[in-house]
């Protein structure tokens, strides 16, 4: 191969050819303009445009800082919400009978919270950045409180809506009573004094009988005390009921009622005088007044028409 001479491989023609100096010239300039080209761009300023147009353009620290004071603003935003929200949350808590949270717990909940998101001249960006990284973190933390907090509500109000279906409310059978039956008396029967742990409702016999709350039938049949024909409903949160001296039971036991539901019909069983339901409310064990428990207001036919018009879900 001469020397002096520029060759190139021909793969077609499988031998070297010499290279045209018209081509090698091109090809020259070519490389040389595409140097001289991304050379300017690091070394001469060209205008913004250009740089945005080929891409190149980098955020400046008054971008970044512009920037960062929005996020800022933000994250307070945030934090006024989750301030609001809280005592909103609160309210709720104790609407249905859970502790509020002071700010001591909460603060202890969510390992404290920002409060210095104020930038100034001398803030770099670096300090900036930290700031609201923290933030943010703390936000986080929030958050999963208030998700725990309303978790408890919500399981608390399903708790109340069981509760409220077993507390004894409804008047068990129509008729009149006299309010202070309930304690020490003389027994119409034995002519002794004796305490009387529930209260008598005056009925004819076969007046029908409704359970005064949701429950299960824990007796039904002849009970010991002089009752007669009893029916016994056990209605969770350590409440029951007993209603005696019934003419008979139209449920049997282990069977789900619902308050409001025909349980039995009066009579004048047992040690009686006359036909009457003997009714009595049981909390833990030990017998309370029944007529702490019931809403005198409303009848049992009342209850179970409002029920009956109440749409099915």
């Amino acid at each position: 191969m001469p020397k002096g001479k520029l060759y190139f491989f021909d793969p077609h023609e499988l031998s070297f050819r010499r290279a045209k100096w018209i081509r090698v010239k091109h090809a020259a300039w070519t490389l040389f303009v595409v140097a001289f080209f991304i050379s300017a761009l690091y070394v001469v300023p060209l205008p913004e445009e250009v740089h945005y147009f080929l891409g190149f353009r980098t955020a400046s620290n008054e971008d970044l800082q512009r920037e960062i004071t929005r996020l800022s603003s933000r994250v307070k935003e945030f934090e006024g919400s989750l301030t609001r929200l809280n005592k909103d949350a609160n309210a709720a808590r104790l609407l249905v009978d859970l502790p509020s949270y002071d700010e001591e717990t909460r603060m202890l909940g969510i390992g404290g919270i920002s409060r210095n998101l104020d930038l100034t001249e001398k803030s770099t960006i670096k300090d900036a950045i930290g700031l609201l990284d923290g933030a943010i973190a703390t936000l986080e933390r929030e958050l999963s409180f208030q998700r725990s907090s309303t978790t408890e509500v919500l399981n608390k109000v399903e708790e109340n809506r069981d509760k409220f279906r077993s507390l004894p409310a409804l008047k068990p059978i129509e008729g009149p009573y006299t309010p202070d039956s309930y304690g020490w008396r003389i027994h119409p029967v034995l002519g002794v004094r004796k305490f009387h742990e529930g209260i008598d409702i005056i009925a004819d016999r076969g007046t029908p009988v409704y359970a005064s709350a949701d429950g299960i039938v824990k007796l039904s049949g002849v009970y010991r005390g002089g009752y007669g024909i009893t029916v016994v409903l056990e209605h969770g949160y350590g409440y029951s009921t007993l209603y005696g001296h019934l003419s008979r039971s139209t449920v049997r036991t282990g069977q789900r009622v619902k308050r409001g539901d025909l349980i039995a019909y009066s009579g004048a069983t047992g040690l009686v005088s006359g036909p009457h339901l003997h009714y009595e409310v049981i909390h833990n064990g030990v017998k309370r007044d029944p007529i702490n428990f019931f809403l005198a207001d409303i009848s049992p036919l009342e209850y179970r028409r409002q029920m009956s018009e109440k749409p099915r879900k």
